[in-house]
């Protein structure tokens, strides 16, 4: 089971409420975006590794939660909100790729496609109208690829290469978004 709260402006909490559990399993990954007033939950399933989507709206009514329609049987996921539109990033279980979807502001979903990789670990951000992608791969190597407003993609380049001083096995990745590039 996991949990939603809300933290309002002047500093409170709302209490812990659950959200559910889709298919019936706990999720293994959970990730979430807000578009449009709209707070967007994505999930892994522990049992069979279904992807799986709900959306809080800005009443505070829930959809049920439903299986993401063409998603790989994944177990890491990340979601980002650019340019108004959900976009999905689930790691395979089966082959390791990473798939990649968006989920249009009408509610239609493109179908995955695969944009290579091995990878054990996944992360996304938008920044700059741009998706902005990292993977975690078997050797303690971070990749990372950008999504352009137009669709093309970047290669994937070598974190690793770039940046000195990790120091240690990476258990996992995290990033944030922005209105700029650095």
């Amino acid at each position: 089971m996991f949990y939603h709260a809300i933290r309002h402006a002047n500093g409170s909490w709302t209490t812990l409420n659950p959200v559910g559990l889709p298919t019936g399993t706990p999720p293994v990954d959970v990730d979430c975006a807000g578009i449009n007033g709209e707070l967007h939950y994505a999930v892994t399933t522990s049992n069979d590794n279904i992807v799986a989507h709900r959306i809080r709206h800005a009443d505070g009514t829930w959809t049920n939660f439903f299986q993401v329609p063409g998603a790989p049987l994944g177990f890491r996921l990340s979601v980002s909100n650019v340019g108004g539109e959900l976009q999905i990033a689930v790691l395979s279980g089966v082959d390791f790729n990473i798939y990649h979807s968006i989920r249009h502001a009408n509610g239609a979903w493109e179908g995955f496609g695969s944009i290579g990789g091995s990878f054990f670990d996944v992360a996304s951000a938008s920044v700059a109208g741009e998706l902005q992608l990292v993977g975690l791969d078997f050797n303690n190597t971070i990749f990372h690829r950008i999504r352009h407003a137009d669709g093309s993609w970047t290669g994937f380049g070598n974190v690793n290469g770039a940046v000195t001083g990790s120091g240690g096995t990476i258990q996992a990745l995290t990033v944030s978004g922005g209105t700029s590039t650095w």
